[in-house]
């Protein structure tokens, strides 16, 4: 379990999948809001899909992400020392979606990266790599790294 020193204040969430994964994840961004009611949530999805989940009300902010623009975004805030986010959750197997988190956030909670070992040049202190099955991807992730409830 992921333990954090002081609640989030920012958290992004990625999730660049199919239609209906990307629906899931309404459902742990909503346990998100539940643990910490205070933190701003944005969200980064496919291309094509992340408009689906734009009318949740917990998110602040949804774009898109894809793995060909992530190795172009968050080296503003590596340049200067800034990370945006205190916390990204992140699903996928993409290498460059998992480096423009670390870029920009400061705890990360991912799936593991495909064919990586678990700790991986990709790791920081506070990344938590996870293998979790498929179909249960949004709930698992969530309530086993963060220990929330997810309904």
């Amino acid at each position: 379990m992921l333990t954090l020193s002081t609640p989030p204040k920012r958290i992004l969430v990625i999730h660049v999948a199919r239609f209906g994964d990307t629906l899931l994840t309404g459902v742990a961004i909503r346990a998100l809001k539940q643990a910490y009611p205070d933190a701003e949530i944005d969200f980064l999805g496919h291309p094509k899909r992340y408009d689906i989940i734009r009318g949740l009300p917990e998110l602040a902010h949804v774009g898109a992400i894809s793995k060909k623009s992530a190795a172009f975004k968050g080296w503003c805030g590596k340049l200067f020392g800034r990370k945006p986010y205190d916390l990204a959750v992140i699903w996928g197997h993409d290498a460059a979606i998992h480096c423009y988190a670390e870029r920009v956030a400061t705890h990360l909670v991912v799936q593991q990266i495909k064919d990586e070992p678990t700790t991986n040049r990709y790791a920081l202190p506070g990344t938590k790599y996870l293998k979790c099955p498929p179909i249960r991807r949004c709930r698992w992730l969530i309530g086993c790294s963060l220990s929330l409830s997810v309904a």
